[in-house]
């Protein structure tokens, strides 16, 4: 897939992190290729006392390109990264490949959801997401839940 390095929102073109608790948190793997997509895919940023007219993007959806996110799920404690590790551009789809790694030392008691959300050049290509075990982990020996597409 070419690369657009131009194509960023103040200087960023991937959004890493977690949400504390158990909010609204959407589950599985997403594709926004519109500014209406872009913009609802950050609401679970929203906080529940938060002006409903918030904007919760990093910025508009920049020209020419779209996003893809994955949201793995609640974890039992703080501290696990979810990461897109690849994307392939194929001739009839578009494959992005991620990981999930669980917290290195010390982590935190409470409910966490990580979530990544990157920016790709756009494509009317379908796009396919697969989940690669983390770096050394073979993928027979990887038991962490893979949740289901929605879209």
């Amino acid at each position: 897939m070419r690369d657009d390095a131009t194509k960023n929102i103040n200087g960023k073109s991937e959004w890493h992190g977690q949400l504390l608790g158990f909010g609204s948190m959407p589950m599985g793997e997403v594709v926004a290729k519109s500014q209406a997509e872009w913009e609802r895919l950050w609401e679970f940023k929203r906080d529940p006392g938060m002006p409903y007219e918030a904007d919760l993007t990093p910025g508009a959806l920049p020209e020419g390109m779209m996003a893809v996110a994955v949201f793995p799920g609640i974890k039992p404690e703080t501290g696990h990264l979810v990461e897109i590790t690849g994307v392939k551009e194929l001739n009839d789809r578009i494959v992005v490949e991620w990981d999930e790694r669980p917290p290195q030392g010390a982590s935190g008691d409470a409910f966490s959801s990580p979530y990544v959300v990157k920016l790709l050049p756009h494509s009317d290509k379908p796009v396919e997401f697969e989940k690669r075990p983390p770096n050394g982990m073979d993928a027979a020996n990887d038991f962490t839940y893979k949740p289901p597409k929605f879209g």
